[in-house]
C-alpha cells in the first residue's frame, strides 16, 4: 500500500485534471481500511484542490472536495459553481471514517447554508450526513454542532 501511495500521492492534481477520480475514491477507502497514510491523503487532496495554506483557504476544503474543483473555480464562479460529484462525496464519506477526521468535520460544519442545502438535496447527501453522524472518531459535541448548521 505504501509503495502505491507514494507513487500516486504527488499526482492527485493530475488525477483530478484527467477526471480519474475513482482512483482517489479507492485510495481513500484503502487508507481508511488499513488505517495508514490518512493524514498524507488529506494533505495531498488539499494540495490538489489548491486549498492548502498558504496561499489557499483550508476552510474551503470540504466544498472543493465535494465538487472536486480547485479553489480558483469556486472563487471565480461563486456559489453558482457548487455541485456535488459522486466521487467527491465518496471520498468525504471515507475521510469521516479516518482516525483523525476533526479538521474535515470542522470544515463540513462551515459549509455555506446554500452549499449544505445543495448537498442535502443531492442523492449523495444522506450518505454523507450518515457517515458524519455515525463516525466513531468525530466527537459528539461536533456532531451536535450540525443542528444549528442545518437551521
Amino acid at each position: 500500500m505504501e509503495e502505491m501511495y507514494n507513487e500516486l500521492g504527488e499526482n492527485f492534481e493530475i488525477l483530478l485534471d484527467k477526471r480519474h477520480t475513482s482512483i482517489l475514491v479507492h485510495l481513500a477507502e484503502a487508507c481508511c481500511r488499513l488505517k495508514v497514510k490518512q493524514g498524507c491523503f488529506q494533505e495531498h487532496m488539499m494540495q490538489a484542490l489548491h486549498c492548502l495554506s498558504p496561499p489557499g483557504d483550508p476552510k474551503l476544503f470540504v466544498s472543493l472536495l465535494l465538487s472536486l474543483q480547485p479553489e480558483e473555480n469556486i472563487l471565480e464562479d461563486g456559489i453558482e459553481s457548487f455541485f456535488v460529484e459522486q466521487d467527491g462525496a465518496q471520498i468525504l464519506i471515507n475521510m469521516f471514517q479516518f482516525t483523525r477526521p476533526m479538521e474535515t468535520a470542522a470544515n463540513f460544519l462551515q459549509l455555506a447554508p446554500e452549499e449544505m442545502l445543495i448537498l442535502l438535496n443531492d442523492s449523495n447527501g444522506p450518505s454523507v450526513l450518515n457517515a458524519f453522524l455515525s463516525s466513531k472518531y468525530i466527537e459528539q459535541a461536533c456532531k451536535a454542532s450540525l443542528v444549528p448548521a442545518l437551521k
